[in-house]
């Protein structure tokens, strides 16, 4: 049970005032309670009596005279295992042997009583000579037991204790200098506020010579605020102590009140109770069970370890906060790469790993981009919410390379708890952002690689994965590596290819008028053959976007775009379109680089179109949008690509300069067999008409899908139907023998870029 305080009893170790008593009604002076111990050991009983009768009631300096009893060397060394506070030890020199005496002397030391005065009596001098005694054996006194009279007796126990206090003294500050030493060697060594105060609570209760049994209070508020403290450490009968002890506690809040008094070291019925601070005005307090009242010596060791534990909650709180910034991403105030690494690294070391999940909604840029950067964070840390409400004690969500992770022991845990808080829309500004979350599973018992691998190799599969199969979750199995292994190689082979200059080519794929099939306009397409293979556009601009080489190839495009350009005669003269990407976009000067490359090149911006995705059309995409605008009032066309498939609304589009709109592919597919793809279709194509702008449709591949466009009021059209991509240096081949009567149907799968 706790010690209530019984009554109002403080003492304040200050060096003015080593003791200041409040309401003091029972003064308890540890000291000068305690007696002197005197050791007698002699063989014969009636020295025995005679001492105690002599040491009857004396008192010296202050503390009365307890005598303790052995009558041979060995009844001595037990006792003395037992009892090793001995002030004086009175040895009679001849007992079971003629040199018994003097051999217990160095037994004694040995024993571990160093600071022991002892004095040697005997019945018969000449058997030990005193000058040869007091040279050879470590001994204060040597008399005989006949000039040992009670007054003479006195007297050399009244030197041998003063001896002994002194020495005792320096023999306990040299004690207590080492457990400073040590203590705050350990203390230091702790590398959080909760394995500090741990170890400040076991130095501490070291030096104070008592039981370990108290607490450690630290303040969550800064000075001039209402007091705030949470428990992070107790142990003994505070064990049980909840963190909010310090406000719900009435002893504890009565103790941490009587420390405030005073920056000194406080005793308070029955705790020793020691306060710090930090620069910050962070306060800490550790509270310790101690009936004992320190001597003045004591007293000094206790201000010098208090010293050095206020450097050392200095430095803790230095490290906590480094350690905070070190493993919390800025942006966001979530877990980082660095923490994410940590708590891997944990996992990786226990007996049953677990599994790690790597999910990811899109990438970060990209929602920067479209949302805004309040709305993209905002929408991060919702998502971070709920994952961390939908796993349990046992699980660890982190973050990781734009990312969301969690760490859980089973497989089954980790994919419901995805699955159940990424389930909803979130909501964002005045959007309602749908999640598609893509996952990857990595079994950590089978990965022998550290936490680093193991990421690199997640996040390289989670980003094939949200490629090639996006909403869904797949294991990171060898077929899994292997795709993987095939992307490294080709990103290398990317790099390698834009280095030198080699392996890219363009194609370009005739725009259509849906009424004859004449040409009335190209898109051209970035093709790469790597080792003979050639790559699909769906394989390589995804890895070009993440490897930060797609505007070199966008430039290397427009270079090809404008020669053909270039080399045309006015009566086939037809506008191209080249593709930019939202990491295009974002690139700030990106507008003005191609403004200035096709000035150069002697070509008249309207010859030249570009593709956009909805992704600029977006309230918050600021930039990318600009660069449009940018585009556009320099002479070029803008066409709005893929139309439908994002989050675009009506308002953010009619502020942009489009005159030309693609309908989706994904919506051309199905127009004659579903009624709703039929009525998107016949919504995007009404809508164009309203704004005044042109149509596209994308991917028409049959005879029929181009008479319902036609019925729908679309003039023109994209897709195998009409040609497939051709090589740019062919072009003109297909230009001079395009057929104005329809084209019959092509069989194939329709490509992009």
């Amino acid at each position: 049970m706790m010690k209530g305080l019984s009554r109002q009893e403080v003492y304040f170790m200050s060096d003015e005032q080593p003791f200041v008593i409040f309401d003091d009604s029972h003064e308890d002076d540890h000291s000068h309670n305690t007696p002197w111990l005197i050791l007698v050991v002699d063989d014969d009983p009636d020295v025995h009596r005679a001492t105690r009768f002599a040491l009857k009631n004396i008192e010296i300096f202050g503390r009365r005279l307890e005598t303790l009893h052995a009558y041979s060397a060995p009844e001595t060394l037990k006792l003395v295992a037992e009892q090793p506070d001995i002030a004086v030890a009175l040895l009679d020199v001849v007992m079971e042997t003629d040199d018994a005496g003097l051999k217990l002397t160095a037994q004694l030391r040995h024993a571990g009583l160093r600071d022991t005065r002892i004095v040697l009596r005997t019945g018969y001098p000449g058997y030990a000579p005193e000058l040869s005694v007091m040279t050879d054996y470590d001994i204060d006194d040597y008399r005989t037991k006949d000039e040992l009279t009670r007054t003479r007796l006195l007297s050399v126990l009244t030197s041998a204790i003063r001896s002994y206090s002194h020495i005792h003294t320096l023999s306990r500050s040299r004690t207590g200098l080492e457990l400073i030493i040590q203590g705050t060697r350990e203390v230091f060594r702790r590398d959080s506020l909760k394995l500090f105060s741990e170890g400040l609570l076991l130095q501490l209760s070291a030096l104070m010579s008592v039981e370990k049994s108290g607490f450690v209070c630290a303040e969550t508020q800064k000075n001039g605020e209402p007091f705030e403290g949470r428990i992070v450490s107790a142990c003994g009968s505070f064990a049980n102590t909840p963190e909010d002890g310090a406000r719900t506690d009435p002893l504890i809040s009565k103790l941490l009140m009587a420390a405030d008094q005073s920056m000194e070291p406080v005793f308070c019925d029955g705790y020793l109770i020691m306060q710090f601070h930090n620069d910050d005005g962070k306060r800490l307090w550790v509270v310790l069970e101690s009936n004992r009242i320190p001597e003045e010596a004591d007293r000094d060791l206790l201000r010098l370890f208090a010293t050095n534990i206020a450097i050392g909650f200095e430095n803790i709180t230095l490290i906590e906060t480094l350690d905070m910034q070190a493993h919390t991403d800025p942006i966001f105030g979530l877990p980082n790469l660095n923490a994410c690494t940590r708590l891997l690294k944990q996992r990786l070391r226990s007996q049953t790993p677990g599994f790690l999940a790597m999910t990811t909604i899109g990438s970060f840029q990209t929602l920067f981009a479209q949302y805004g950067p309040q709305n993209a964070v905002a929408l991060i840390r919702e998502i971070f919410a709920r994952m961390e409400n939908y796993t349990t004690e046992t699980h660890s969500v982190i973050m990781a390379d734009g990312s969301f992770g969690v760490l859980a022991d089973h497989c089954e845990h980790v994919t419901g708890a995805i699955s159940l808080a990424l389930s909803k829309p979130v909501t964002t500004g005045s959007l309602e952002v749908p999640l598609t979350p893509s996952t990857v599973l990595v079994d950590l018992s089978q990965r022998q690689e550290g936490p680093m691998s193991i990421l690199r190799d997640a996040s390289l599969a989670l980003m094939h994965v949200s490629q090639t199969n996006p909403g869904c979750c797949e294991m990171y199995d060898e077929h899994l590596i292997r795709l993987l292994k095939r992307q490294r190689e080709l990103t290398q082979a990317l790099h390698r290819d834009v280095r030198q200059s080699t392996g890219f080519s363009v194609c370009m794929q005739p725009k259509n008028r849906l009424s004859d099939g004449a040409i009335v306009g190209a898109e051209a397409l970035l093709r790469w053959k790597c080792h003979g293979e050639n790559i699909s556009p769906a394989e390589f601009i995804p890895l070009a976007e993440m490897a930060g080489l797609i505007q070199i190839l966008t430039v290397f495009v427009i270079h090809e775009v404008a020669a053909w350009l270039k080399d045309q005669p006015a009566e086939r003269m037809i506008p191209v379109s080249v593709n930019l990407s939202m990491a295009d976009l974002n690139k700030p000067g990106l507008a003005s680089s191609i403004i200035r490359t096709v000035s150069e090149l002697g070509i008249d911006p309207a010859q030249m179109e570009f593709e956009v995705t909805e992704g600029v059309a977006m309230e918050n995409a600021i930039l990318a949008a600009a660069q449009v605008e940018q585009l556009a009032a320099a002479g070029f066309h803008i066409s709005l690509d893929d139309f439908g498939t994002g989050y675009s609304s009506l308002g953010q589009f009619d502020r942009l300069p489009i005159s030309t709109i693609k309908i989706d592919r994904a919506f051309v597919k199905d127009i004659c067999s579903n009624r709703a793809s039929l009525n998107l279709a016949s919504v995007i194509i009404s809508m164009t008409r309203t704004l005044n702008v042109s149509c596209v449709a994308e991917g028409v591949e049959t005879e029929e899908q181009r008479q319902v466009l036609m019925r729908l009021g679309c003039n023109t059209g994209q897709g195998f139907l009409f040609s497939r991509p051709v090589p740019i240096e062919h072009f003109n081949e297909l230009l001079r023998t395009a057929s104005q009567e329809p084209p019959a149907e092509q069989p194939g799968r329709h490509e992009r870029r």
